[in-house]
C-alpha cells in the first residue's frame, strides 16, 4: 500500500500533523511517499517540527519515500537537516534546519545565529543579548528535559520588517511527561503543564532554577512578539500579555510514551528595545557579549584591524556599521573605533561605515557616542572627505544637507 502524502508548505503545525498521522498509518505497513515538490513557505515553526518527526520516523525504520523536494525544502535543508557538527566559521547560519547533539553544538549556533543578527538587523536596546539568551536556554532544555538525543533549529532573519523567527524542536518525552517523571510539580494534563514551564523558578529538574522558559516568555512580552509551544497533545499561545491554549486528543503523537516531541516557537521585533535585564529584574551591566572589547575606561573599544579582510569591501562594510550601531544602542558609553595598525582603508568602507552612520544619526550623535583613535593621516584624510561628501550626497532613505 502506497500513500502519497502531498505538502504545500511548512508554516505551522498541520504539516507535521499529517505526517505523525500518516506515517504511523502506512509507514509500517505500505510505503509513504512524501510529495515536497510544490512546497513554497518554508518557515521555522512548520519546518522544525516537520523535520523533527521526519527524522524520528526515518531512523525507526519506517517506510518512507522522499520526492523531489522544491528549491525551497532544498535549501532549508527540511529532509536532511545540517549536522551542527560540521558548522564552521562564516558558513550561512540562517534559513537552515540544524540539528545538534551536545551543549557544545548548541553554543556554536547560537554564537553563528547571534553573528548574522549583529551584522544585518537594527537592532533596539538589548535584543541582541536577550535574544542569545533565550536559544541558550531553550536548545539546553533539549539535554535537561526531554530524553532526547539531539535538538532541531531553525532561524529566519527578515530585514525589511526587522523580525526574527525561531523554532527548537525535540522528539523527547515532552514537557507533561517531563514533569510526572521529575514528581516536583504534578500537572494533570500537557497544556496544564506548559503554563506550569513559562513561570518562574518552575522546572522538572530540582536542582536547575527554572527560568528558562520564563524568560522566554518574558522576553517575548516587552518586545511585543509571538510565542507558541507545543508539546504532546498540549498547545500554548502566546501574544499581547495573554494567554491561552489547550489539549487536543486528536493530535496524532510519534510515540505515546517516550517520543511526544517538543516544538518552541518564537519571534521578535529586532528593532524594539527589550533588555534580559528587564525580563529577569536584574541590574543592568555591560551586555555580555561586548564584555571581551571593553577597555578599562568601561568604553567598548572595535578594533578595525579585526576586519582587516573587510575594509577593502562595501558589502563587508555594511555588515561592520549595523554591527557598531548595536554596539552603540547596547552601550551608554562611548564606542571606540580603534584604527591602530591600519595604514589605509577604502573610500567605499569610509563611506558605508561613517559616513552613513553620520547621515542617518547626525553629527552631534556621532561625535558624543563614537571615538576614532589612532588614525594615520591617510585614513583620516580618507574618512574626512567620505563623511563630508555623504552628508552632502544623501542617500535613498536620508536627504542631503548642509555640513556643520
Amino acid at each position: 500500500m502506497r500513500k502519497i502524502l502531498p505538502v504545500s508548505d511548512l508554516a505551522g503545525s498541520r504539516a507535521t500533523v499529517d505526517l505523525i498521522y500518516n506515517a504511523k498509518r502506512y509507514g509500517t505497513r505500505g510505503t509513504l511517499v512524501l510529495d515536497l515538490s510544490r512546497t513554497r513557505a518554508v518557515f521555522p515553526n512548520g519546518a522544525v517540527g516537520f523535520a523533527t518527526a521526519l527524522q524520528f520516523f526515518r531512523r525507526g525504520l519506517f517506510n518512507i519515500e522522499l520526492g523531489t523536494p522544491s528549491k525551497s525544502v532544498l535549501d532549508a535543508h527540511v529532509l536532511n537537516p545540517s549536522p551542527a557538527s560540521s558548522y564552521e566559521a562564516g558558513t550561512r547560519a540562517t534559513n537552515r534546519l540544524w540539528e545538534y547533539t551536545t551543549p557544545e553544538q548548541a553554543s556554536r549556533l547560537t554564537t553563528a545565529f547571534t553573528r548574522a543578527i549583529e551584522d544585518n538587523v537594527h537592532c533596539g536596546r538589548g535584543v541582541i543579548d536577550a535574544l542569545t539568551w533565550c536559544l541558550f536556554e531553550v536548545m539546553d532544555n533539549v539535554f535537561q528535559h526531554s530524553n532526547a538525543a539531539s535538538g532541531y533549529v531553525m532561524m529566519q532573519i527578515h530585514p525589511k520588517s526587522q523580525q526574527c523567527a525561531i523554532a527548537v524542536g525535540d522528539s523527547g518525552i515532552g514537557i507533561h511527561k517531563s514533569f510526572i517523571e521529575s514528581g516536583v510539580h504534578p500537572a494533570k494534563d500537557a497544556y496544564e503543564a506548559l503554563k506550569l514551564a513559562v513561570q518562574e523558578r518552575v522546572t522538572s529538574k530540582t536542582k536547575n532554577m527554572g527560568n528558562g522558559l520564563y524568560g522566554l516568555i518574558r522576553v517575548v512580552g516587552l518586545n511585543g512578539g509571538e510565542l507558541e509551544i507545543r508539546s504532546g497533545r498540549g498547545a500554548l499561545q502566546f501574544a499581547d500579555w495573554q494567554l491561552q491554549g489547550g489539549v487536543s486528543l486528536s493530535t496524532p503523537l510519534m510515540d505515546q510514551e517516550n517520543h511526544q516531541g517538543t516544538l518552541v516557537d518564537w519571534q521578535l521585533h529586532m528593532g524594539r528595545a527589550v533588555t534580559l535585564n528587564d525580563a529577569l529584574d536584574t541590574p543592568r551591566a555591560t551586555p555580555s557579549r561586548l564584555e571581551d572589547v571593553e577597555d578599562e575606561y568601561g568604553q567598548i573599544r572595535l578594533r578595525v584591524s579585526d576586519f582587516e579582510d573587510e575594509i577593502g569591501s562595501r558589502t563587508a562594510a555594511r555588515n561592520i556599521r549595523i554591527r557598531l550601531e548595536n554596539a552603540i544602542s547596547d552601550s551608554t558609553a562611548p564606542v571606540v573605533l580603534d584604527f591602530g595598525g591600519i595604514a589605509v582603508i577604502s573610500s567605499s568602507f569610509a563611506d558605508e561605515v561613517l559616513g552613513k552612520l553620520v547621515l542617518a544619526r547626525g553629527m552631534d550623535f556621532f561625535a558624543n557616542r563614537v571615538r576614532m583613535r589612532n588614525m594615520s593621516s591617510t585614513v583620516q584624510g580618507i574618512v574626512d572627505r567620505s563623511i563630508v561628501q555623504r552628508v552632502q550626497e544623501g542617500d535613498e532613505d536620508h536627504p542631503a544637507r548642509e555640513v556643520p
